[in-house]
């Protein structure tokens, strides 16, 4: 036969009352344990900061009066105008991203650049270049500063001891002063065609796009068009460094981005231009358009 369990009311009240009153005293953390916590969030933010510090370290010619700002992903660069100098940038960057960021530099500047993922003991490091300067060559002219790398006359990658990234640095400026000429220094821009607007849509864009993976060796094709009015312009970035375009010939109208753009050129509508660009396109709030991303102008007297 089965028998009823029967809970008093009075007992059911006393296990509530531990679950919800007692318990969580038990569980609420010490206060050194706040305390610790309190420091290590001090600490971290102190890393963080030393870590920016550090990233600025082994910038060169960061006496040079006139630099140029320059931002690619988390990477914040301040370049001098000094032609005869590899930029050099070290700081606690992922190792994933170093190549890209180099390469962006390389774009914007046109010098032989290296960025260092800086760790406690041993740093790894990614080199992009340009035409006519054999950054491997280069490096392996420094055997003794780094532990080992490979890679070829426009790219390379090597780790290194964090405490002579100061000396490696200086180093190779030494031996690329020299190999640095005008000539190299001339940013040589090729044009693979000259178009009109009419010409640009959806079809050209997938033909473009079989040419990927572009970069270094491959890079994407550039168009001309000329007698192109300026519609709208105006400057974005933080530093208004870059040139936000509309841009008509004819009927047709796209939109431009000119990185870096805006520090020598002062573009006002109703204005004419002959421009040299790529086209790619821009995904904004799941809408799709072509831009022109403009690699150089030449305003039209």
């Amino acid at each position: 036969m089965n028998k009823k369990i029967i809970i008093p009311l009075t007992a059911i009240l006393i296990v509530l009352i531990a679950i919800t009153v007692i318990l969580p005293i038990f569980l609420r953390p010490k206060q050194s344990d706040l305390n610790q916590t309190k420091n290590q969030t001090k600490t971290t933010t102190g890393q963080s900061s030393t870590s920016e510090t550090s990233a600025k370290k082994y910038l060169t010619n960061q006496s040079i009066k006139q630099k140029l700002p320059y931002e690619t992903n988390d990477f914040r660069v301040e370049y001098s105008t000094d032609k005869n100098k590899v930029i050099i940038m070290a700081g606690d960057y992922h190792e994933g991203v170093i190549g890209l960021a180099a390469a962006k530099l390389v774009e914007q500047f046109y010098r032989p650049a290296i960025v260092f993922s800086e760790k406690k003991d041993i740093s790894k490091a990614s080199a992009r270049s340009i035409s006519g300067f054999n950054i491997i060559e280069v490096i392996r002219k420094l055997e003794g500063l780094y532990i080992e790398g490979g890679g070829h006359p426009m790219a390379a990658g090597f780790s290194i001891e964090t405490s002579k990234i100061e000396e490696f640095a200086k180093e190779i400026n030494k031996i690329s002063k020299p190999l640095l000429t005008e000539e190299i220094l001339s940013r040589k821009l090729k044009i693979d065609l000259e178009i009109d607007f009419n010409q640009i849509n959806p079809e050209l864009v997938e033909r473009i796009n079989q040419f990927e993976p572009t970069g270094l060796g491959n890079f994407p094709p550039s168009f001309m068009t000329k007698k192109v009015e300026v519609v709208e312009s105006r400057t974005v970035g933080r530093d208004n460094a870059h040139l936000k375009l509309k841009l008509r010939q004819n009927s047709v109208v796209f939109d431009a981005i000119g990185f870096g753009l805006a520090i020598t050129y002062t573009l006002l509508p109703n204005t004419y231009l002959d421009v040299v660009y790529s086209i790619e396109e821009n995904i904004w709030n799941n809408h799709t358009n072509l831009q022109l991303k403009i690699r150089d102008i030449r305003p039209i007297r």
